[in-house]
């Protein structure tokens, strides 16, 4: 197969876009020479490299085996051996202590690992090393954490190499690290599947900014509901391939149950559904959570290419290449992954990679290899970013670059971090919808240390959201304030580390407004260079503002304006607050004599102003003239009979909350949103300084016409200057009309009459569900502004039958 038909050109300079936010809270985009890769690995290369044998599949790795000392036991196998003492009875208890706050059971939970870590148990060593460095029970102590993480590693324990690897890291030891990670990711790759890119669940945040996530815990056990009917009732085969996803993965606080799985994708093969077919290939080619069986493999991969699903060809050129259930024939491999690659799907293009590196079916040729894996590595395919990571690893070494050895370590981190472990993830998701905050903040601790930044802000959040409700436990009991300060800190620190900006603001508002922490302009500074560095405009803003008044930064007035030009540039819908500070600047440099003298004819103006607005009439009038009226607040009363002849009823509009909307004044705005249907027009109170606005206000509207669309528009309410829209949207109300027309009844609660899909003709955010809710037919929906750089709005539809009017 040609090069050119995978849209490989051939460039003195070999360009990986793969963008890491995790070194220094940076992205990167990579430039190599062929040198680069390819130090000790020519054609002729009998490199340890190129002989390893990467399409074998081990026998049979459990996770388990993946991961010696997981957590699985705990959540999702009954085994009786966890009463005994030891390690897992020391676990057991911590995670049940956390959960009930209780102090003392905690103290012989640390007792009783402190004893069986003594005794040189490696798994026992690992929680010692988590509990002496969050300081639970014993004092904290770096030295003492690393020395029980670093003989839990020597013993195998894979969550403490990837700990010391994160510490290694941070201490810019990048050669120690890059030797952990790269075991680490090893053992990652082996728990992936051999067709598609599916790999452990990863980790979700449960807050947006300082909000919590509610999309995230809304839908956590809503979908699997709304599938299982679907498969179990209806027999959608769509719908069965999804239950037995849920099931094999153990998604959405789901236990794990490859049986169950395994029934349920057989049950939508019967119904003809490709994927599934593709997913047991899987299962049944390296066993593991089945018995392995190579025939049974090889039909479900045959009959689904048949039927042209592409990946399964990739499962077909694993058992050519291997001989697993066929002959072992090269030359139809190399065409099976051939056949998948010519689609660009990355894992046969990485496949294609392999046989060239190897020299198995075509002429042996390293730098094609290396092409094939930079395409799917920039595909996101973590195979292949491993392939990258070992290239980069050994050029390294051979050249002594410490740039390629932390760009390898890098690699291997995003590699890594899809293994096994990934697991905590799910369990502590789970226990947080569940209200089991003190077992969701110690899985997400657990996590935080082995370097998660989403679980590092996730524990920081609860800590912050909940104070002395998170269960949060320290040296002698329930953590002081200044113990949960500390930590919040702590982690909200190494989150902004690997570029998480809105940790980065949080850490310099604390140094900058004396939050918690002494007051220190310095450290405020160096934490809004962080956020600044992944392009946030506040930072920047910030930045500004402390170069111009000599605040921790030297004062320098070219650099504010700089900072301010950027902050413009990055965040243009913030215009008017950079502008008022550019224009202070400018007075500063022009005229400071008489900066005084502005700011308080500022102020007067701002206090005119207000007392103005609240002598306003209860009449209100929108950005562009027009009267808006307001919520209807008594019965309803019509004119004449003739509206009355032609109205098919009231339709409410509940308008619930806003969700990361636009910034519009100096870090915030002052949202609120007006409704149109027709010639109506309704608006919501104003909700100040959120961009995460709760209104939960009821706007009702007359329904002459079912074709006219409902218009949302959101607006920052400002005193200065005409309101600045914030983003609109647009509500088909058709599928609504026609499930109310279906005239339904005695329906089960929360049954799902039909299903609107995101489409690029309508506005919508995620699937929108029209539902019988105590016998009402209700319609959720998210929207996603539009004209605008981000925001959504959920609404609320339900319908009025009025007596007397013409009716649907």
């Amino acid at each position: 197969m040609s090069a050119s038909s995978h849209k490989i050109r051939v460039f003195s300079l070999l360009i990986f876009s793969l963008y890491i936010h995790r070194v220094q809270g940076q992205s990167f985009v990579l430039k190599f020479s062929d040198d680069d890769f390819h130090s000790g690995f020519d054609n002729n290369s009998t490199n340890e490299y190129s002989d390893s044998d990467e399409f074998l599949q081990p026998e049979s790795i459990s996770e388990q085996d993946l991961d010696p000392g997981s957590w699985l036991p705990i959540f999702e196998q009954n085994d009786s051996a966890l009463t005994s003492a030891g390690y897992y009875s020391g676990l057991q208890k911590i995670l049940f202590a956390a959960s009930e706050g209780n102090t003392m059971l905690m103290e012989e939970a640390v007792t009783e690992l402190e004893a069986s870590a003594s005794i040189g148990d490696p798994h026992s060593q690992s929680l010692m090393g988590f509990v002496y460095g969050i300081g639970m029970i014993r004092e904290k102590s770096g030295s003492k954490s690393f020395l029980q993480h670093q003989f839990a590693a020597e013993g195998g324990n894979m969550q403490s190499k990837m700990a010391l690897a994160f510490r290694y890291i941070r201490l810019d030891m990048h050669e120690k690290a890059v030797q952990l990670y790269a075991e680490v990711a090893e053992a990652a790759v082996n728990s992936f599947l051999i067709s598609q890119d599916f790999s452990m669940v990863e980790p979700i945040r449960i807050h947006r900014g300082t909000e919590e996530n509610k999309n995230i815990l809304r839908k956590f056990g809503e979908d699997f509901k709304i599938l299982e009917y679907q498969a179990q009732i209806i027999g959608n085969p769509s719908a069965m391939y999804r239950v037995g996803m849920f099931y094999y993965f153990g998604m959405r606080g789901l236990r794990r149950d490859y049986a169950k799985a395994i029934y349920w994708f057989s049950k939508a093969v019967e119904k003809g559904e490709l994927n599934s077919m593709v997913f047991l290939g899987d299962i049944y080619a390296p066993g593991g959570s089945a018995e392995r069986n190579y025939t049974k493999a090889f039909e479900c991969f045959a009959l689904a290419s048949e039927q042209g699903l592409y990946s399964a060809f990739n499962g077909l050129g694993y058992l050519y290449f291997n001989g697993y259930g066929v002959d072992k024939n090269y030359t139809k491999a190399r065409e099976c992954f051939e056949k998948v690659a010519s689609r660009e799907d990355p894992t046969g293009i990485y496949y294609l990679g392999m046989l060239y590196l190897k020299g198995v079916g075509v002429e042996r040729d390293v730098k094609q290899a290396t092409k094939y894996f930079l395409l799917a590595a920039n595909a996101g395919l973590p195979k292949a970013i491993y392939q990258i990571a070992k290239m980069l690893h050994a050029g390294a070494e051979l050249k002594n670059n410490l740039n390629m050895l932390k760009m390898a370590a890098a690699f291997y981190t995003l590699v890594a971090e899809r293994g096994p472990w990934c697991s905590l993830s799910r369990w502590a998701l789970k226990a947080d919808v569940q209200g089991d905050v003190g077992k969701a903040f110690i899985l997400y601790s657990r996590m935080s240390e082995l370097g998660y930044e989403v679980a590092q802000s996730n524990a920081a959040w609860i800590l912050d959201k909940y104070g002395e409700r998170s269960m949060c436990i320290g040296v002698s009991g329930f953590c002081t304030a200044k113990e949960r300060h500390d930590r919040a800190h702590s982690l909200w620190w190494r989150a902004s580390e690997q570029g998480n900006d809105y940790a980065a603001l949080l850490v310099g508002d604390a140094y900058y407004y004396g939050r918690g922490e002494e007051r220190d302009f310095v450290r405020a500074a160096e934490a809004y260079m962080y956020a600044k560095c992944q392009l946030n405009a506040q930072a920047m803003f910030n930045l500004a503002y402390m170069h111009e008044y000599g605040q921790g930064l030297p004062f320098d007035l070219n650099l504010a304006k700089s900072y301010y030009d950027q902050a413009l540039e990055n965040e243009p819908a913030s215009k008017l607050p950079i502008m008022l500070g550019l224009a202070r600047l400018w007075i500063r440099r022009n005229y400071a004599h008489i900066s005084i003298m502005v700011t308080l004819l500022l102020v007067s103006f701002t206090t005119f102003l207000h007392l103005r607005e609240r002598r306003r009439r209860q009449v209100v009038i929108d950005p562009v003239g027009a009267d808006v009226a307001q919520p209807l607040a008594g019965p309803l009363a019509f004119p004449g009979m003739s509206l009355m002849d032609n109205l098919l009823g009231i339709l409410r509009v509940r308008v619930k909350r806003g969700i990361n909307l636009a910034v519009r004044d100096v870090c915030s705005s002052d949202p609120y949103v007006v409704l149109k249907l027709g010639r109506q027009k309704l608006k919501t109170k104003v909700v100040k300084k959120n961009v995460n606005p709760k209104w939960e206000e009821d706007l009702t509207f007359t329904v002459t016409d079912p074709n006219l669309p409902l218009n949302l528009i959101v607006y920052d309410h400002d005193f200065f200057s005409k309101d600045d829209k914030m983003g609109d949207a647009e509500i088909d109300l058709k599928p609504y009309i026609e499930a109310l027309r279906m005239e339904l009844s005695g329906l089960p609660d929360g049954t799902i009459i039909s299903t609107i899909n995101p489409s690029r003709g309508n506005c919508l955010a995620e699937e929108s569900y029209v539902r019988c809710i105590n016998d009402r037919i209700i319609q959720n929906i998210c929207l996603r502004l539009r004209n605008v750089e981000r925001g959504e709005v959920e609404v609320e539809l339900q319908w009025i039958d009025l007596p007397g009017s013409k009716g649907l």
